[in-house]
């Protein structure tokens, strides 16, 4: 799954164009091409201050249409196969170490194979259904927020009085999701997925 840059990643845009520019002439396949116009898109959402809920759905529409084509090539069912491997074996790698001692790594690897699956084809889902998906983790310390998030250690005290409090995160566990849509006149945005989080009380 790709995120683009944050509008305050400039250096990190600056080299992006700067790379596309000199090495455009080396993308080749489908695939390679469908991805140069998603950095594209990229960094025109992430430059481009202000822009019109017009104007930015193109954008993501050109995304979408790039994603699109990707799913859609011959060079893809290839791909999709060796990117899987690849962050499998490296989510193997990172939670290996924190396996419990005597569980089965077979049994293990197969469910962190599984999740990959279901996280690629989720993640195809959402950027070719021209809609923005906002997907961040809450800063550990700042306040509770019952509007985004949940309290794990504390499920059954009312959210609310937990906020007034002003109660200070201390894991914070699961993201935040919310939905954008530019399609209409006016932006439309829906919370998807409140924060789960464990706090210092």
């Amino acid at each position: 799954m790709m995120f683009c840059p944050s509008r305050r990643s400039t250096t990190s845009v600056n080299v992006l164009t700067e790379f596309l520019n000199s090495s455009s002439n080396l993308w080749r396949s489908e695939v390679s091409t469908a991805f140069y116009f998603i950095a594209i898109s990229c960094i025109s959402l992430t430059t481009d201050l202000g822009l019109a809920n017009e104007s930015r759905q193109v954008l993501i529409d050109q995304q979408c249409n790039a994603i699109q084509s990707i799913v859609d090539s011959d060079d893809y069912h290839n791909y999709r196969r060796n990117q899987l491997n690849h962050h499998t074996r490296s989510l193997r790698d990172m939670l290996g170490p924190l396996l419990n001692e005597g569980c089965e790594r077979a049994i293990a690897g197969r469910e962190i194979g599984e999740v990959t699956v279901k996280a690629w084809e989720l993640s195809v889902k959402m950027y070719t259904s021209c809609l923005t998906f906002q997907i961040f983790f809450p800063e550990t310390c700042a306040k509770f927020t019952s509007a985004i998030m949940n309290s794990r250690d504390h499920p059954n005290e009312n959210p609310n009085v937990l906020q007034t409090k002003q109660i200070r995160v201390k894991l914070v566990m699961t993201p935040i999701i919310t939905l954008r849509d530019d399609r209409s006149t006016t932006i439309r945005v829906k919370n998807l997925l409140h924060s789960d989080v464990l706090l210092m009380a």
